[in-house]
């Protein structure tokens, strides 16, 4: 830990400074995010916001913990930025965390980060997201929902690995084959309706279903949602879906080949 009395300064030597724009630590540069940011500099001052940098130097260079952006755009403006040196050191990990706080970072952006940090569970789930997304559009965080299990299920949201993404304790609770294998069975559903098949509360379903009814029968389903199309409905509850799965499941099934889906898993 280190401190420092001389607390604030400004320089327009930018090369006292790790660059932002080749830092594993930062989102990719976006050019329109700099435009606007440069529009929007007072040309007296620049920003209300200063730069933080960390007390302690890393190969000589001041490395800045909050407001990457602003620098790049005061830097192309030939602006001084205005510096503040934090009172502690952030670890790398803290950086990540505290712009995901402040900022509007993506999921995906988060996850990215705390991978390049080699947070295992992360770069597991960057890894998982980029195989499915192959096969079909997916949010990181419907992934990461899967990941975790049931929506429902108690033990799950109450689990100590069942954290937020930013935090950057967030934990896998399946094992990577059982949300491959219910991922599967889910994806082939988009030849009816893309969004319902990889939509959070239809794979809670089916994953319940799987789970919990070894009756159930996924190419049955399937099968059924592509003779009965208007049948197959997003709903808003997992009450509701587990319904739909009842009655696409059955209908126009005798009697004796009807397997009713318990909604009460």
């Amino acid at each position: 830990m280190n401190t420092t009395q001389n607390r604030f300064f400004e320089t327009t030597d930018y090369n006292q400074f790790q660059n932002p724009e080749l830092e594993d630590l930062n989102r990719d540069v976006i050019e329109t995010n700099i435009k606007n940011l440069t529009s929007e500099a007072d040309p007296d001052f620049g920003f209300y916001s200063d730069i933080q940098v960390n007390p302690t130097k890393s190969k000589g260079k001041w490395v800045i913990v909050d407001g990457q952006n602003r620098f790049v755009a005061l830097k192309r403006l030939g602006m001084k930025i205005p510096v503040i040196i934090g009172r502690v050191d952030v670890p790398p990990r803290g950086i990540v965390k505290m712009n995901t706080i402040r900022k509007d970072w993506s999921a995906l952006d988060i996850v990215t980060m705390y991978a390049k940090l080699d947070v295992k569970d992360y770069v597991r789930l960057l890894k998982m997201h980029d195989e499915f997304n192959k096969k079909i559009k997916i949010s990181i965080n419907t992934v990461a929902i899967f990941c975790q299990g049931s929506l429902s299920v108690g033990k799950v949201n109450n689990n100590t690995g069942a954290a937020d993404l930013r935090g950057g304790q967030w934990k896998f609770v399946l094992a990577e084959s059982i949300v491959r294998k219910v991922f599967s069975k889910c994806v082939k559903f988009a030849e009816v309706d893309k969004d319902i098949a990889v939509s959070k509360r239809f794979v809670n379903c089916v994953h319940l279903l799987m789970h919990n009814d070894p009756e159930f029968n996924t190419t049955r389903l399937l099968n059924q949602a592509k003779t009965h199309p208007h049948l197959f409905l997003k709903e808003k509850t997992k009450v509701d879906t587990l319904r739909m799965i009842d009655h696409l499941y059955n209908y126009k099934k005798k009697e004796s080949n009807r397997h009713h889906i318990n909604i009460n898993l």
